[in-house]
């Protein structure tokens, strides 16, 4: 009995035993199927090779040096790309351009939603070649729901930074998006399959419910956004629409400004759906003049708790405003969707305005549309969802810290608030893909799945965790050999520092400035408003246009001096008015290409009163100033020839008044990238294939 006893003891035991040492192998085994894959070069074939021999889940790095890719580079794995850090691995575009079927992105990604998928320590820079599609230098595509991209730099030239599409989400952080180039955006953000396979254009995130506080969005949050006003004196950071969900906060905005898309000018893609603004730090400096830092032009969201400084005779009416151009910009074609005048079948048409107009500002969820021609045609019945704005500052004062809508279509006190938003709190801070694991965290269940018969996501709940990681350093394993010809090696890096101006906060627990991190993570609080009432536009007895002090519907933009001094001046201003006795109006080159603006410089001996702006009669922009000279950049239909009239007052009284008659654009292409102020194609159809390779890689108008 007793040896029966300890046998069966000792049979246990080996088992335990035996139990033990296949979880050890298999861990081991798991941990040696993650590897690391080095590539021989920097360069574009060495880098698709190492991608071509990774494995899901493994880490590809690509060592220091500085490559020019000429060809496309993509992978649909889920992997960790890690450069050699910032200045150190240096990719520069140098992809064609050329339409269909060409490729015109020097990386693609379609990241699985199969685990965290990572890009990190890689500078991104644009080689010149500009792309009349602006596909961007990077495409992120996909369904992740564990997508992070930080400690990278951004230097787009020619076509935006990074495009992400599909239905991604997780953390965009610390990373650095230099737009000083002026010629490119970012980072745009398009969520045009979301929760719906299948579907496209932004539909499935507009027929589901707000999802503002969860997960369920794509999260840019630590990063730098940075123009040096060499070339323009400010520049939009980011960019989006296509139902996208998005949440800013933490970021750092210095010369460069917010904006998003309406259900307009991008044809049949739909308006962003919704936004999530906090805790920014804008900054303005060196006579830059714009209307706003934030531009909305549709869907609902939060702005609160920024801060923004304006200094060095820069110069802003309101720090955020609402826009609806199918109400309040007739030059443009909108199809499929038309004029919201009163009599259109998409819109509510409660009044003679059209209100609601489909997609608008203070718009959520509404019936599921498809197709590429939309159907079923009719009003979707979409909820009243205001924006809700709250305890924003300018130069630490409210005086202009409010939101203005500039469409009569969207009221204050029903479609936008000067409040705290009713129940609402912020999800976690930082994102839980950049936090250091905590028992406190919580998993995020998967959202209900669409369908055409169910349109309903459920809100997901809000998560706790711990203090942000650092960038996880190289450990080499395997090495690809690199092919003959290769790009060049380590020895042609030549990394440079770069110094990135920031803007400046009183002190480091002030109002949008980073938390300190002694201080555990924590919900955003709620900070009561200073609400401010908004006075109606009034009326100017020439014109039956109301007159704001931002531009109808055109944007403005200042000069700097170096571009002024650059820019040829192709048209001869009129004859200039005795010096002293009256302003002084100095027109340049608006070029000849699309994306045109027309240079003007007005100076005063005394101080100035206003400066109005007239497109062929029309009143389109009314600046007020107090200063002795005032410079800014007017945009210009591309595709015919417009009259421009500049009216220029001081405070004396005195008025000059300069025309000139602009011919149309001569390069037959007119479809923009600047999201507040272009215009775009009318949609048309086209076959499968076209559409497919147009909604990946055309034109964002």
């Amino acid at each position: 009995m007793t040896v029966l006893k300890t046998r069966a003891g000792a049979f246990r035991q080996f088992r335990v035993v035996i139990a033990c040492l296949a979880m050890i192998v298999l861990v081991h085994s798991t941990t040696a199927l993650a590897a690391t894959i080095t590539a021989a070069t920097c360069g574009s074939a060495d880098v698709a090779k190492a991608l071509n021999s990774a494995s899901e889940g493994d880490t590809v790095a690509i060592p220091a040096g500085q490559c020019t890719w000429t060809a496309n580079v993509s992978t649909s794995k889920r992997l960790t790309i890690q450069g050699a850090g910032i200045g150190q691995t240096v990719l520069i575009d140098g992809v064609s351009k050329a339409t269909y079927p060409n490729i015109p992105q020097m990386f693609s990604w379609n990241v699985p939603d199969a685990g965290l998928s990572r890009m990190t320590g890689i500078t991104w820079r644009g080689g010149g070649v500009v792309d009349p599609n602006n596909g961007g230098m990077i495409q992120i595509s996909g369904t992740a729901a564990q997508f992070r991209m930080d400690h990278n730099e951004f230097k787009p030239n020619g076509t935006r930074a990074v495009g992400v599409y599909g239905y991604v989400r997780g953390v965009i952080d610390h990373n650095i998006f230099d737009v000083s180039s002026g010629n490119g955006f970012g980072l745009y953000i398009f969520h045009n399959t979301w929760n719906l396979p299948g579907s496209d254009f932004g539909d499935a995130s507009w027929a589901a419910p707000d999802t503002m506080g969860t997960a369920e969005a794509l999260f840019v949050e630590d990063n730098t956004f940075v123009n040096n006003q060499t070339v323009l004196p400010y520049q939009w950071a980011n960019d989006g629409w296509m139902g996208s969900r998005v949440v800013y906060r933490y970021n750092t905005y210095t010369n460069t400004l917010w904006a998003n898309h309406g259900t307009e000018t991008g044809g049949r893609w739909r308006s962003q759906r919704q936004f999530e603004i906090y805790n920014n730090t804008f900054a303005l400096t060196n006579g830059a003049v714009f209307p706003s830092f934030i531009g909305i032009r549709g869907g609902t969201g939060v702005i609160y708790n920024n801060t923004a400084t304006v200094t060095g005779g820069a110069y802003i009416n309101q720090f955020a405003d609402l826009q609806n151009y199918r109400q309040t910009d007739l030059t443009r074609s909108y199809a499929p969707w038309g004029f919201c005048q009163g009599t259109n079948a998409w819109d509510g048409n409660n009044d003679n305005l059209g209100y609601p107009c489909f997609d608008q500002p203070g718009r959520g969820q509404g019936g599921l549309l498809s197709g590429f021609d939309p159907t079923p045609v009719g009003w979707p019945r979409q909820a009243l969802s205001p924006i809700y704005a709250w305890n924003n500052t300018v130069n630490g004062g409210t005086a202009k810290a409010n939101v203005v809508s500039l469409a009569p279509v969207v009221a204050e006190d029903r479609d936008f608030y000067q409040s705290v938003k009713p129940g609402y709190a912020a999800y976690q801070y930082p994102h839980p893909l950049v936090s250091t694991p905590s028992s406190e965290a919580t998993a995020t269940p998967a959202p209900t799945v669409l369908s055409e018969s169910v349109s309903a996501i459920l809100p997901t709940p809000t998560a706790t965790g711990g203090q942000p990681a650092a960038a996880t350093p190289l450990s080499t394993t395997t090495s690809v050999s690199s092919a003959a010809g290769a790009s060049p090696s380590t020895t042609d890096v030549r990394p440079t520092s770069t110094s990135i101006p920031t803007a400046s906060a009183a002190s480091s627990q002030a109002v949008g400035a980073q938390p300190n991190p002694a201080v555990a993570p924590r919900r955003e609080a709620t900070v009561p408003s200073t609400r401010r009432t908004i006075p109606l536009a009034t009326m100017d007895a020439r014109t039956t246009e109301p007159i704001r002090p931002e531009s109808l519907p055109f944007r403005v933009a200042a000069i700097s001096p170096s571009v002024t001094a650059t820019r040829p001046t192709a048209i001869t201003p009129g004859p200039s008015a005795t010096a002293g006795t009256t302003p002084q109006i100095v027109l340049g080159s608006p070029g000849p290409r699309r994306n045109r603006a027309l240079p003007v410089t007005v100076t005063s001996e005394i101080q100035l009163a206003h400066v109005k702006v007239f497109l062929d009669d029309k009143l389109v922009l009314t600046l007020a100033t107090t200063g002795m000279k005032l410079r800014f950049s007017q945009s210009l239909p591309n595709r015919k020839a417009v009259m421009v009239r500049i009216e220029a007052t001081d405070a004396g009284g005195n008025r000059v008044t300069q025309r000139i008659a602009i011919p149309p654009a001569n390069d037959g292409d007119s479809a923009g990238d600047h999201g507040r102020s272009k215009a775009s194609k009318p949609a048309a159809k086209e076959s499968k294939l076209q559409r497919g390779w147009q909604e990946n890689f055309g034109a964002r108008g």
